[in-house]
């Protein structure tokens, strides 16, 4: 049995054309909009679910990669470092319904590859996000410093 140790909390008021607010503090809001992609007006200011979830996905896998490091007792690993996350809308021709896929963007310039690709699998093994992503069976791709790794 898994122990809760936090509970984050969105509540969204308006959906894709509407407000997000985050946990105990309602003061902490975003508008959210329609991206210009998908039909909405590029005149108005905000963010997406795609955003919201992207940012999730790449500084918690961010913070997979520090815990591991520092676990390994790697010193200046982070000079530069950056975890970006893509969320795609994936549709099929007749866009009868659509699906969600993620790249994630590792950026480890300051280390050799062999350590940054030990890095990213021991965060793959430990990340509550990429579990979530992998038993999904949505597309997924990792690249590191710009290229494409396998999985």
């Amino acid at each position: 049995m898994l122990n809760c140790a936090f509970t984050g909390r969105a509540i969204s008021l308006g959906g894709r054309s509407g407000k997000v607010s985050f946990g105990k503090n309602p003061n902490t809001t975003l508008e959210t909009t329609m991206p210009p992609d998908l039909g909405g007006s590029a005149d108005r200011q905000g963010t997406n679910p795609e955003e919201l979830f992207g940012a999730g996905i790449a500084s918690g896998f961010y913070g997979s990669i520090f815990h591991t490091a520092h676990d390994l007792g790697l010193k200046g690993w982070d000079k530069d470092a950056a975890v970006t996350a893509d969320v795609n809308i994936l549709f099929p021709e007749d866009r009868s319904y659509y699906r969600l896929g993620v790249t994630l963007h590792v950026r480890l310039p300051s280390i050799d590859t062999d350590m940054a690709m030990q890095l990213i699998r021991a965060a793959q093994a430990v990340n509550g996000y990429w579990e979530v992503l992998e038993k999904s069976g949505m597309p997924l791709a990792v690249t590191l410093n710009g290229a494409p790794i396998g999985e």
